[in-house]
């Protein structure tokens, strides 16, 4: 049967000298974690490899389509697209690709004082292999690992894939937390483009359908999230934005209340100062009329 270690179409390869790997690995920062291979193999057919001494580094492949199998203490184990494998460094393995459905790989070689440690988490949580959901953060990151050593082995370059190594292993140990912050920070995203969007239209009412049209969310969702991450109704928030704005009006300017409604969009100057009473705890005109720690026009 013809078997394949490497050379397929497409493959990205890259192989420290293992100079390099060896004097890095010495370096503070570098030392803690550091690549020494990584690739890319698309369906690679017939692809095999059988170390049957192991290597002196540890191994991690991520399967994105198709399929392969690796083998480890005497036992098989079968690697379907969305899942990934850590191999321990000094124990003898094989590995290859399906000949039906040959995988789509993404892998790299590491070493370093925190690799057996990372190993073991792998082991206790995730052996024999583990599904996770796709993260184009994941790919971007091995793309990002590739490009820089791929511009060579010097100590900047070092120490930034170093680095970025853990957090792109983070995203193998602990998908479900990357996961998570992803979902915050697309909420968060979310709150900031309406908020900014409300402060360009301080001087309108504007609808729950409006806001929620403007960062392509449904009503119900938005309406969810906003309150989630705020404390406050999207209607609420604008309203106090809006009444904000009035005090700063009524602080720095001689305008009467009614021209600061009519500014703000308040055609009832009766409603605004009901709302502004509300949020404030005293009146506009009240407010207005208190002494306060600044000068007016100067």
């Amino acid at each position: 049967m013809r078997r394949v270690r490497d050379g397929f179409t497409g493959q990205k390869i890259l192989v420290l000298p293992e100079e390099v790997s060896q004097l890095a690995s010495q370096m503070p920062i570098i030392g803690n974690l550091c690549i020494t291979d990584i690739g890319y193999f698309p369906t690679a057919h017939y692809h095999y490899v059988n170390r049957k001494t192991g290597i002196d580094k540890y191994i991690l492949i991520y399967c994105v389509d198709g399929r392969g199998w690796y083998e480890l203490e005497g036992s098989r184990y079968t690697v379907t697209g969305g899942q990934y494998f850590i191999l321990p460094a000094g124990s003898p393995h094989a590995y290859g690709a399906d000949r039906k459905t040959p995988w789509t790989i993404y892998w790299f070689h590491f070493m370093g004082r925190t690799a057996a440690p990372l190993w073991d988490i792998y082991y206790n949580r995730h052996f024999p292999q583990t599904s996770i959901p796709f993260d184009k953060t994941r790919n971007d990151l091995f793309d990002k690992l590739y490009d820089t050593l791929e511009k060579g082995y010097s100590l900047e370059h070092l120490r930034f894939t170093s680095l970025s190594l853990g957090h792109l292993i983070n995203t193998f140990l602990y998908p479900k937390i990357t996961e998570q912050q992803k979902s915050r920070k697309t909420s968060s995203d979310m709150v900031d483009r309406t908020i900014e969007y409300m402060q360009r239209n301080l001087s309108a009412s504007i609808s729950l359908k409006q806001l929620a049209k403007h960062i392509n969310y449904s009503i119900p969702h938005f309406a969810s999230e906003f309150k989630k991450k705020t404390g406050y109704s999207a209607i609420d928030y604008h309203n106090r934005l809006r009444i904000q704005k009035a005090c700063q009006y009524l602080d720095l300017s001689d305008m009467q209340v009614k021209e600061v409604a009519f500014v703000l969009g308040f055609k009832d100057p009766y409603y605004f100062s009901r709302l502004f009473s509300k949020i404030i705890g005293k009146s506009p005109r009240t407010y207005q009329k208190e002494e306060k720690n600044f000068i007016k026009n100067p």
